[in-house]
C-alpha cells in the first residue's frame, strides 16, 4: 500500500496530458492543418484503467501523395 501511495504521489496527470497533447500535435500536424490549441485531451480512470480522450479540430486535411495499396 505504501508503494502505491508513493507512485500516485509522483504521477502528475496534468504533466502527462501536456506531453501527450504536444506529441499528438507533432504527429497530427503532418496530416491536418491545426494549431496546438486545436488539440485537447484528458485522462480519465474507468474501472481501474486509464482512458485517454482526445478532440482535435482541423481546418483541413493536408493533401498527401498517393501511396499504392501494395505499399501499405
Amino acid at each position: 500500500m505504501r508503494q502505491v501511495l508513493i507512485n500516485d504521489k509522483r504521477f502528475e496527470p496534468e504533466r502527462l496530458r501536456d506531453i501527450l497533447q504536444n506529441d499528438l500535435y507533432s504527429v497530427l500536424s503532418n496530416y491536418l492543418e491545426i494549431v496546438p490549441r486545436d488539440v485537447l485531451s484528458r485522462i480519465d480512470i474507468e474501472n481501474g484503467e486509464y482512458v485517454l480522450r482526445c478532440k482535435v479540430r482541423a481546418r483541413r486535411i493536408k493533401i498527401m501523395g498517393i501511396v499504392p495499396e501494395e505499399e501499405l
